[in-house]
């Protein structure tokens, strides 16, 4: 993550918690990221430094301004000055994580060679739970290359469940003795 996706994020945050819109801002960047997902141009278009400010600025007001609140579109203009805007999406993730953090909430990134069934997930978050003491909000993702098994990411520490890693970590054991 660019250093400058944290100081900005991070003064935004202070700044709405400060103005009591810590929860509208977060509403806002998470609909902002959604629209950055979903429309490829749009993001083409905010990491592009070769259009010039004047377009930038007049696209950020017919996109933003009647869609959130001032104080979130300050923020995208300030982008827009500092020539960060390619730094937005990465800004709404970041801002999601701090405000979870702040509700006593954890993502976590469940992912699992098949779909998981609703009680299994709730014994996982269950589990997590305990182990983070924090409410648990999952991701949940699919990948067959996992073989079987799980694996759990929260923020940097990844736990390996799936079968892959258990194999690689015995045939690896076999090739030392």
């Amino acid at each position: 993550m660019h250093s400058s996706v944290k100081v900005y994020t991070q003064a935004l945050f202070e700044v709405s918690k400060d103005l009591r819109q810590c929860d509208q801002v977060h509403k806002d960047l998470k609909n902002i990221l959604q629209i950055i997902k979903n429309t490829s141009e749009l993001e083409t278009f905010l990491r592009n430094p070769a259009i010039p400010s004047t377009v930038r600025q007049n696209a950020i007001e017919k996109i933003f301004k009647k869609f959130i609140q001032p104080i979130s579109y300050q923020f995208i203009k300030f982008l827009e000055y500092k020539n960060r805007l390619s730094i937005l999406k990465e800004t709404c993730t970041y801002f999601e994580s701090l405000y979870l953090d702040e509700q006593g909430v954890a993502r976590v990134k469940i992912t699992s060679s098949v779909d998981l069934s609703g009680q299994q997930v709730k014994e996982i978050t269950g589990h997590l739970k305990k182990r983070l003491k924090k409410e648990i909000e999952p991701d949940l993702h699919v990948d067959a290359k996992l073989i079987a098994g799980i694996m759990i990411q929260h923020g940097d520490i990844v736990y390996d469940y799936s079968a892959r890693t258990q194999l690689d970590r015995f045939r690896n054991n076999l090739i030392k003795a």
